[in-house]
């Protein structure tokens, strides 16, 4: 109990406590267990029962994989296979440099605006292609369809194309994740451990 923080002591005993002084001890008890260890002798191994959740929104497909790369955290990314992405959203990075004789912009809109300009006929061709199973809904098939479709266009998405990301990880894991994209040589992996 004295490794919870002190919100949860009530939850790991079952709800509530009938007996108010023994809730209130334990409280304290759990106050000067952290106190003690994490603040003043800045115990790192309790921060592996800290559990944070984060969704990061708008980072690009290259930076998502920087990200998990993290060893010890769960992750949940907007996938390429199953999600037609948007052709005006992305990344460009700060490392292109000025004197370049093809903007890097124009390259990534051309390529997401040939995803997105392709993603219909694909679509249309999967369809033709794919008979709808016996009890399959129509829903059901367009999805599928849909998917395929993705699936076969995902090769054109630069890995510039804005994605989502869902993280869980301890605390450690996530300050050894933040302290990595500080340092890291993409500027957007920098800014976003900054933020």
């Amino acid at each position: 109990r004295r490794l919870l923080e002190d919100g949860d002591i009530e939850a790991f005993a079952g709800g509530g406590c009938e007996d108010e002084d023994t809730l209130l001890n334990a409280r304290e008890k759990a106050r000067q267990f952290h106190e003690k260890w994490v603040v003043g002798y800045g115990h790192g191994s309790v921060a592996e029962h800290a559990v944070v959740h984060l969704a990061l929104e708008d980072v690009s497909i290259l930076a998502s994989k920087v990200i998990e790369d993290a060893r010890l955290a769960s992750f949940t990314e907007k996938s390429t296979r199953y999600v037609v992405f948007d052709e005006s959203r992305y990344h460009t990075p700060a490392e292109f440099p000025p004197s370049l004789d093809v903007p890097p912009s124009s390259v990534l809109r051309l390529l997401l605006g040939t995803y997105a300009r392709l993603m219909p006929q694909v679509t249309a061709e999967v369809e033709r292609r794919t008979p709808r199973k016996e009890g399959q809904t129509e829903r059901a098939w367009k999805a599928v369809c849909r998917s395929s479709a993705c699936d076969i266009l995902r090769y054109l998405l630069p890995t510039a194309t804005h994605t989502n990301l869902g993280i869980t990880a301890n605390a450690r894991t996530l300050e050894h994740l933040i302290t990595k994209m500080l340092s890291h040589p993409l500027a957007e992996c920098r800014t976003l451990g900054a933020q």
